[in-house]
Order: structure tokens, then C-alpha cells, then sequence
């Protein structure tokens, strides 16, 4: 998700890939030094902090801060509940809050329509995945998924890697 961040905010950085920021999140996480699986939003904000990529993160506390951010200033980063029904996304590229959980994901928040209050967002499975590897997810939901389940929704101030 931070890779996809990087690749999307104004900058655009290259360096580093998502394994890499994976390894170095769950090396700082708040379940290190155990080993797990997974990680977390904060995780990888401070491993990109640590990289020089980022000066500082920041935390959206409502649906209206995340919506305006993403309108006005650009991408963010969430961390959600992942349900069995986000999995296929339908012929629109829209998902659904369905099913039985089925774990957790981190995933690149790129735009949001006021027209539609649809958020757009850009997975990191592959240009095959949803709509050349993106999905729409109401305003509802994306309430729901951040703010009503205790997700994560941060952004970061980038830094221009040379």
C-alpha cells in the first residue's frame, strides 16, 4: 500500500518496492520482534520515516478529513478489515462490504468522487485484479471499514528522493 503511495503522490519516488517496505514495517511494527504475518498502516509510515521518503504522517479522524484530503492534497493509506465479498469486485470495479472476515489489508486510497462518493482505490494485486488493479468503495463503507471498525487512515508529507 505504501509502494502504491509513493508511486501516486506528487513526487512519484521509485525507490523502494513493497517487499522491501513490507520486511522493514514488520521489523518496527507494534508485534516485532515476534515472528507474524502482516503489519501495519503506522508500521510503514515510520519505515518509509526511516528512509527518508517521508517528514512526518498524518492520521485522518473522520470520513469528511479523509475525503477532503484525498480531493485536495492527494493519496492516503488505510489499513481495513478485509470481508470474503471485497474479494471480486463487480463489472463497475465496485466492492461491497459482504461476507465473513477474512483478515485484514493495507490498500492506497487514490481519489474520491463528491459526485458519486465513491473512493478510489489502487490494490497492490496486480493490474489484472478489479479494474486494471483498482476498486471503488462507497463513502458508507469506507466509513464503516476506517472509522466504525477502528481501521487506519494516514497520509504522509514526501520527500523528494534524488
Amino acid at each position: 500500500s505504501w509502494t502504491q503511495w509513493l508511486r501516486a503522490a506528487p513526487v512519484k519516488n521509485k525507490g523502494l518496492d513493497g517487499p522491501e517496505i513490507y520486511k522493514e514495517a514488520q521489523a518496527v511494527d507494534e508485534w516485532a520482534p515476534a515472528p507474524h504475518d502482516g503489519s501495519s498502516v503506522r508500521a510503514g509510515a515510520k519505515a518509509l520515516t526511516t528512509d527518508g521518503y517521508i517528514s512526518a504522517y498524518h492520521w485522518a479522524s473522520n470520513i469528511d478529513e479523509m475525503s477532503n484530503w484525498v480531493l485536495t492534497q492527494g493519496p492516503m493509506v488505510i489499513g481495513i478489515n478485509w470481508y470474503e465479498g471485497m474479494f471480486t469486485p463487480d463489472a463497475a470495479g465496485l466492492v461491497t462490504v459482504s461476507g465473513n472476515l477474512a483478515g485484514g489489508h493495507a490498500i492506497c486510497v487514490s481519489g474520491y468522487s463528491s459526485r458519486s462518493n465513491l473512493f478510489t482505490l489502487t490494490n497492490s494485486w496486480g493490474i489484472d485484479w478489479g479494474k486494471k488493479g483498482r476498486l471503488y468503495l462507497s463513502r458508507e463503507d469506507m466509513d464503516r471499514l476506517v472509522f466504525s471498525e477502528e481501521g487506519e487512515s494516514c497520509t504522509a508529507v514526501e520527500i523528494k528522493v534524488l
